[in-house]
């Protein structure tokens, strides 16, 4: 019925990376979801990297949190091309 430790840490951390958003299990993807979203409506600096198009995100994870991962954010694109 508790949080894991390692969800309780990154939630409370001051800043927090998550490296490969989209990784995660299926079964994994709402804590996923919820962490960032809490985390953003908190104001904590997130950072997250992901391997697939921001196009992509909406589909995979809803519109609302795309909404709340973009919004105010600073977007480094290290894609080569297409």
């Amino acid at each position: 019925g508790r949080e894991p430790a390692l969800l309780t840490r990154a939630r409370e951390a001051s800043v927090l990376l998550v490296v490969d958003l989209g990784q995660e299990a299926p079964s994994d993807q709402g804590d996923v979801v919820a962490l960032i979203s809490d985390r953003q409506a908190e104001g904590k600096p997130t950072l997250v990297t992901f391997g697939f198009r921001l196009d992509d995100l909406a589909p995979r994870y809803g519109a609302h949190f795309e909404r709340r991962l973009v919004e105010g954010a600073a977007r480094v694109d290290l894609g080569g091309g297409a």
